[in-house]
């Protein structure tokens, strides 16, 4: 079998109709049809399969109606199969509907140096679409390079790792793409696995831009941290982001399977990029197991529910490093954080900033608050993912770049990582952090007694009995005794005891 492929066509002898395409691996039936224009009742509707190879250049017959074909002139019975190969001849019903395969050959590869898009970067040598054109020519920015593609870091990069692998012949874009630049297409996809290889920690995506920028096909190779002062606005994120990025393995499927890879309108690429981030609140609910996501941190790389371990756990965001209210709130945990470690609390903080970010504003918030430590980590989200999977996202709080900001959301979970409490405050309300151990006094001292709290209830004050236990239960789990209290009702719903123990 050939590596490159051809393309294939089934053609009238007598040009009764235009030529049938024939895509490689896509089964076509023909036979009795306005398409080909055969009337005659002696061939049925669906009278023959075609099923071409384009890359072994033969196409396999069946035969599915009653009547026969013949194939170069070898008679072809129901249910039999052959292979005919480029200029044999098919028959449908014996010397009146004659057909010839035809093939299309390859191209001969063009010379780089005397392609249309370098006449264009000779006209406008500055023009910054000519860009990858003239980078590929720069021998210092190379990162590998063979006959058909060129491998340089993106200058800018939308990523901490953002490669791209630039293919060296005349193709602009998706839409000038066939079954001739599969095997380019194919080294440029494995070229671009090698250097994800490099970077075995991150998760990387390939694909293209479904209309570039960027004069000459190149492949983005781009790890999914989106952590870059490069990603800039909302039209960045929703180019990586959206359908406008398209999956290298889509494309190559697509295009082996039909020939070509459908070309999105412009109105349909405008509404991808300018389409608003929306960030609806997940099906959370108290008692789901919160969602698990590895993060990195001012302490390192976590595994959430590894980190939680066996404790209890406090993840609260806030919209952004070195702003007024924030430098307060991460201020007074830390100066609880005795009172969150007795209770067996892990805390744990989270914004759309970067780690660099957090760790040079912590030095404000240890300053601003007369704090010798910062002890507990705090998350970097820019991808948004973490605030995305809980619900953190704020519509109305957004950063220059007009991307969205996570709210001021506390989540409490107990040790076995189902969700106790969740509270979401606006960004210009900073959150009382004693109301939030208060809660987890509360939330602990009810998982394990048959008690609820009362409003405004404090360790140490009085509980109530949960309805669900009779009187003759709580006289054995409260030993101190139970106060019924009388209400015009007359019915005894209401019933007080200490706090037990």
């Amino acid at each position: 079998m050939t590596s490159i492929p051809v393309k294939l066509f089934l053609r009238s002898t007598k040009k009764a109709h235009p030529d049938i395409p024939l895509s490689h691996m896509k089964s076509v039936e023909i036979g009795r049809s306005p398409q080909t224009k055969i009337k005659d009742t002696k061939v049925s509707k669906k009278h023959l399969r075609l099923l071409a190879n384009c890359f072994a250049r033969s196409v396999q017959v069946t035969q599915l109606g009653a009547n026969p074909s013949w194939v170069q002139g070898s008679i072809l019975k129901t249910d039999e199969t052959r292979n005919i190969a480029p200029n044999d001849i098919l028959e449908l019903g014996q010397d009146d509907h004659r057909y010839e395969l035809i093939m299309e050959a390859p191209k001969a590869t063009k010379d780089p140096s005397q392609t249309h898009l370098e006449d264009r970067a000779l006209v406008h040598p500055g023009h910054w679409s000519m860009a990858l054109i003239r980078a590929i020519k720069d021998d210092t920015l190379k990162l590998f390079e063979d006959d058909s593609m060129v491998v340089i870091r993106d200058a800018y990069p939308k990523a901490r790792q953002h490669y791209l692998v630039v293919a060296k012949d005349s193709i602009d874009s998706l839409k000038e793409m066939d079954l001739e630049n599969v095997a380019l297409l194919e080294q440029m996809i494995a070229k671009g696995h090698d250097f994800k290889a490099k970077h075995p920690d991150l998760e990387f995506r390939l694909g293209f831009h479904a209309i570039p920028s960027m004069a000459r096909l190149h492949l983005h190779v781009v790890s999914q941290d989106f952590d870059s002062p490069c990603l800039k606005n909302l039209k960045h994120w929703n180019s990586f982001t959206s359908e406008f990025f398209v999956p290298a393995d889509v494309v190559l499927a697509k295009i082996k399977s039909d020939g070509v890879y459908p070309q999105i309108s412009g109105e349909e690429s405008k509404k991808l990029l300018s389409t608003p981030l929306l960030f609806a609140m997940p099906n959370l609910k108290l008692g789901d197991v919160v969602p698990d996501f590895k993060a990195d941190t001012t302490d390192g790389s976590i595994q959430f529910h590894d980190w939680i371990g066996d404790s209890w756990a406090v993840l609260f965001s806030h919209p952004a490093d070195f702003t007024p209210v924030c430098t307060t709130e991460l201020g007074r945990v830390e100066s609880m954080s005795g009172e969150f470690q007795k209770r067996g609390i892990k805390l744990i903080a989270l914004s759309c900033d970067d780690v660099e970010s957090h760790k040079g504003w912590i030095e404000d918030i240890k300053a601003y608050n007369n704090l010798s430590a910062f002890s507990y980590p705090i998350i970097s989200d820019p991808k948004r993912e973490v605030a995305t999977l809980y619900g953190m996202m704020d519509p109305d709080e957004k950063d220059a770049a007009g991307m969205p900001l996570t709210c001021r959301a506390v989540f409490v979970i107990g040790a076995d990582k189902k969700l106790k409490l969740a509270i979401l405050y606006p960004a210009t309300t900073g959150r009382n952090f004693d109301e939030i151990l208060r809660v987890i006094d509360s939330l602990q001292l009810t998982a394990t007694k048959k008690v609820a709290t009362p409003a405004d209830w404090k360790q140490g004050g009085s509980c109530m009995v949960i309805p669900s236990v009779k009187n003759e239960e709580a006289e054995k789990l409260f030993p101190k005794g139970f106060k019924v209290h009388d209400v015009p009702s007359g019915k005894q719903y209401i019933r007080t005891t200490e706090q037990p123990e």
